[in-house]
């Protein structure tokens, strides 16, 4: 028979993890695994380094954020179930000692404003420190004074500091007068950062039942007040302070499971799916194409741990999670540029994009044991990477460019079975390893028995040269590449076996 090749290339719309394997689409992959997809090639991820001396006890870290003080000094800090560190040039300082450990589904959030940083774990007080790189965090002292008719009150606690319009929001409250009001915000007076007027200075998110787990601020004075089972948008009108604008549906997977992209929409992870809104009802994104996968691979005893963070540079929103234990282990990554999705294995609790114009750009992970690591390199500290891409099940009419439906004279003369002894590909290096997959019926997981490493010799194009296999339907499997754009097999009619 005489041999044919067909080209593989593209895979630009990423994985496809939730239709079967021989539906999906020629520019989609079942598996893409720590690899990025920049300049038209898959490349192999970066890796991280551990370049900071760790202090204390092995700490899960759950948020890494930077501060910037008016006179411009930027710091890292770190806050993780034992208190808060900044770092001190390559040291971990402690800012606050809370003395017991609190869970790892205990998250910390920052608030940054008028020369000072704010923050709250829900358990304990709302503290604040004018400076970290000098002042440790300390309580709030709230200023219950009666002025007029108007009596300030105390807060024992809250989950969400934030910062807007010269006001203090704080979310998910205890206080000194209602108790604790899960679904309630607190503001303070303009300019007056410890005092909450008791009786009028709180607005009450109380649709259901559920509490406030996570909050933000939009572009257009408004607040984003997510819930379990539904998200409110409240606006700063300025009399009344806060007033409902806007409310959909689904709500929040975890604390953590949103983020902003530079367009001012915010990216968030439901117990459904992942969603895009920019103010109006949200998109959902990734539908049939990851979110049953996502579910099926989650940890969900640990969904808490579920956290999203965006690196705006390469226009990449990450879904760190937790598959197996309660440490996120995977990483779903979303280019919103090109639309497609890939996986990275990798630890970490949290992720930062550092984008301040006062300190270089950089992208950091928090991870286990109090670790705080900075993305660069090729290598996950001393450990090798290992790049992963799976392609489709590819049948006899794909692999001849047949458009299906197949007409009656077609399929009686195309064969069911072919056989494949040969890839071609631009990988790099050379040493690339390719797998031969086959399949009987291309919806389940292909065997792959046979295997060969790219060679590049005397200048021809490089080759696998594979011991032949005989399928139905054929799958090619690359490991150990740098980056890789095309795979062309080299095929032949076996005819109906």
């Amino acid at each position: 028979m005489a041999q044919n090749k067909t080209r593989f290339a593209n895979w630009k719309r990423g994985i496809n993890k939730d239709t079967p394997r021989n539906q999906i689409r020629d520019d989609e992959a079942v598996d893409l695994n720590n690899v990025i997809y920049r300049s038209g090639d898959w490349e192999k991820r970066p890796g991280y380094t551990t370049p900071y001396t760790d202090t204390g006890a092995a700490l899960a870290i759950n948020e890494v954020v930077d501060y910037v003080s008016i006179g411009g000094v930027s710091t890292l800090l770190r806050g993780h179930p034992d208190g808060i560190d900044y770092l001190s040039t390559l040291t971990w300082t402690n800012r606050l000692n809370l003395g017991t450990t609190r869970a790892v589904t205990d998250k910390w959030f920052f608030a940054e404003g008028d020369g000072a940083s704010y923050a709250c774990n829900g358990l304990d007080s709302v503290y604040q420190s004018t400076d970290p790189t000098s002042v440790s965090y300390t309580a709030v002292t709230w200023d219950t004074s009666t002025v007029g008719s108007l009596t300030g009150t105390t807060i024992t606690r809250a989950n969400i500091p934030l910062f807007m319009n010269s006001r203090l929001f704080l979310c998910n409250t205890t206080d000194g007068t209602d108790g604790s009001l899960p679904y309630r915000v607190r503001y303070t007076n303009v300019r007056d950062y410890n005092r909450t007027e008791g009786s009028t200075g709180f607005y009450d998110f109380n649709d259901t039942q559920t509490g406030i787990e996570a909050a933000t601020t939009l572009l257009n004075n408004s607040l984003v007040l997510f819930k379990e089972d539904v998200v409110g948008i409240v606006q700063n009108t300025g009399n009344p302070v806060l007033s409902p604008i806007l409310k959909f549906e689904p709500g929040i997977l975890a604390p953590k499971a949103f983020c902003h992209l530079p367009n001012g929409a915010i990216w968030y992870v439901s117990k459904y799916g992942f969603h895009l809104f920019a103010g109006g009802l949200p998109e959902d994104v990734g539908r049939n194409r990851v979110r049953e996968w996502f579910f099926s691979q989650l940890d969900r005893a640990y969904a808490k741990n579920v956290y999203c963070w965006a690196d705006i540079e390469n226009a990449e929103v990450h879904t760190m999670f937790p598959t197996g234990n309660n440490e996120p282990d995977k990483d779903l990554i979303y280019n919103w540029s090109t639309g497609n999705f890939y996986t990275w294995d990798i630890d970490g609790w949290c992720g930062f994009y550092r984008d301040r114009y006062q300190s270089a750009t950089n992208r950091y992970l928090g991870s286990a044991s109090g670790i705080v690591k900075l993305a660069g390199g090729a290598t996950d500290g001393v450990t090798a990477i290992s790049a992963t891409l799976e392609t489709k099940a590819y049948d006899h009419a794909d692999l001849m460019n047949i458009s299906r439906p197949m007409d009656a004279t077609t399929a009686m003369n195309t064969p069911n079975y072919i056989q494949a002894n040969r890839i071609y590909s631009d990988a790099r290096p050379a040493a690339t390893v390719f797998y031969l997959g086959s399949a009987d019926y291309g919806t389940e997981a292909p065997t792959y028995t046979n295997s060969a490493a790219l060679t590049d010799t005397n200048g021809y194009q490089p080759v696998a040269n594979i011991d032949p296999t005989t399928t139905a339907y054929l799958s090619i499997k690359a490991t150990g590449f740098d980056n890789i754009s095309e795979i062309t097999t080299e095929w032949s009619e076996a005819g109906d076996l």
